[in-house]
């Protein structure tokens, strides 16, 4: 079974850092940023076990 994949931008890579993870919003999804050793890595913004929100 294939999968459409379509990409949006929403964030600039220059304004991820290590230090600075970033909360941003994109087709209705709440997502988190990362800078981690070189890569940017993107998740949904909920927690696994619990299922709340990050800040």
């Amino acid at each position: 079974m294939a999968t459409e994949q379509s990409f949006v931008r929403v964030a600039d890579a220059d304004d991820l850092r290590e230090d600075n993870p970033q909360i941003v919003q994109a087709d209705g999804h709440s997502i988190g940023l990362f800078f981690h050793e070189g890569e940017v890595h993107a998740v949904d913004n909920r927690c696994p076990h619990m299922g709340s929100r990050y800040p």
